[in-house]
């Protein structure tokens, strides 16, 4: 992951963003029909946040846009790990 930090410009960063929310709203419709989600999209969304803290400004509006898309889904476990992923981002946002 650290690769995305060396390589992909801001631009980038937020088509690979825009790509995992896809992702992850897709997993999330699956789920609708009596399965768990995968959790794929939203460990990597973390990682690339992670990776790229320092360009939170990047990463905030495709992430707060998600997670009031993925907010009210049913399972607590899922929702408790879409928390602390996006508690992450918001912590530097307001430092």
């Amino acid at each position: 992951m650290r690769l995305l930090r060396r390589y992909l410009d801001d631009v980038a960063i937020h088509h690979l963003i825009d790509a995992l929310c896809k992702l992850s709203s897709e997993s999330m419709e699956l789920a609708y029909n009596n399965r768990e989600p995968s959790l794929f999209a939203v460990s990597k969304i973390h990682e690339t946040g992670l990776v790229n803290l320092d360009r939170v400004e990047v990463l905030w509006r495709p992430l707060t846009s998600h997670l009031l898309e993925v907010r009210n889904y049913p399972s607590p476990g899922v929702n408790q790990h879409y928390v602390r992923v996006y508690s992450l981002f918001g912590r530097r946002k307001c430092l």
